[in-house]
């Protein structure tokens, strides 16, 4: 596309140089068109594929990050499921423990120190099972959440942000140094 400037130069004439005389000015309109443009032209077109390409870079990323959340999300339900698991079997384990203490001391082998013992234990891993049974409905419940809220266009860090909402009701506090990284290529963790 040409520049057009408009010009105004006013030079005096004097045609007999005296001063008032006849006198005259001058006027004058500029076109300025440059000859070449594809210089021009190939940088728009060169930066209007970039920015695209950084679009669908973006796309990309946001669909890898909402993947991450639900899969985080899943990971803590499994994980919660495997402390239960554990805890049972642990529950089982101190209880037939304290069937073998109580027999002895039944018996007269045994002292009662070691079925108090058993009994305190029990009891401690009773609490950390409902505990992690409370654990693992509040993942279960954080991870329907956020699955429930994915659509197109809903952000990645929306759908953090309801895993986060669940987990601070259940009075669990996340793990913040372990969320919110931006990936860029070669690179894991650049930023925030």
């Amino acid at each position: 596309i040409p520049d057009i400037s408009v010009k105004r130069i006013d030079t005096k004439f004097d045609n007999f140089g005296v001063t008032g005389s006849v006198k005259g000015y001058s006027n004058s309109v500029e076109m300025i068109s440059p000859i070449y443009m594809g210089g021009k032209i190939r940088l728009g077109l060169e930066t209007a594929r970039a920015m695209h390409k950084m679009a669908k870079t973006n796309l990309i990323n946001t669909k890898e990050k909402a993947v991450f959340e639900i899969a985080s999300a899943y990971f803590n339900v499994l994980k919660a499921e495997d402390a239960i698991s554990v805890l049972k079997e642990s529950i089982e384990q101190v209880e037939s423990h304290k069937k073998i203490a109580q027999a002895a001391v039944n018996a007269g082998k045994g002292l009662e120190n070691d079925v108090l013992r058993t009994e305190v234990s029990l009891g401690s891993l009773k609490q950390m099972l409902i505990s992690a049974q409370s654990g693992y409905l509040k993942s279960k419940l954080a991870l329907e959440n956020a699955l429930k809220f994915i659509k197109h266009g809903v952000k990645s860090s929306q759908i953090g942000e309801i895993i986060e909402k669940t987990i601070r009701e259940s009075g669990f506090k996340p793990i913040s140094n372990l969320t919110g990284h931006l990936l860029d290529q070669y690179n894991l963790h650049a930023g925030k």
